[in-house]
């Protein structure tokens, strides 16, 4: 055999024992993590991550993070995310059912689109 052959064959073996390696430690860090709570419920990523800057921002100018301000920011912010959200989807809903192409509408006829 040639030495490029060999050498391929321990680079080839290399890898899958480095994959093997990465797998085991990913699925002990990720069986590992338990999801971040405040007040017993879990923060998404986002939230997580602004709650963070929030932290950091409070550190960096010379203040001492405050968990519960900060997250009350951190939850309205998510709050009025959410109500925007839930706003632009009902007028979508409403302006499908409420086209132009539809109105005038009678009382009833209004009162049973919802």
């Amino acid at each position: 055999m040639s030495k490029v052959y060999i050498l391929i064959i321990i680079i080839i073996n290399w890898l899958k024992l480095y994959r093997k390696g990465v797998e085991i430690f990913e699925n002990k860090v990720l069986k590992g993590i338990k999801p971040k709570t405040v007040n017993g419920r879990v923060l998404s990523a986002n939230m997580f991550l602004k709650l963070t800057m929030e932290y950091l921002d409070a550190i960096n100018s010379g203040g001492v993070p405050t968990i519960s301000s900060s997250i009350e920011r951190v939850i309205s912010t998510e709050i009025r995310k959410v109500v925007e959200e839930v706003r632009e989807e009902f007028y979508k809903i409403l302006n499908e059912k409420l086209g132009n192409d539809k109105m005038p509408m009678e009382d009833d006829d209004f009162l049973n689109l919802f």
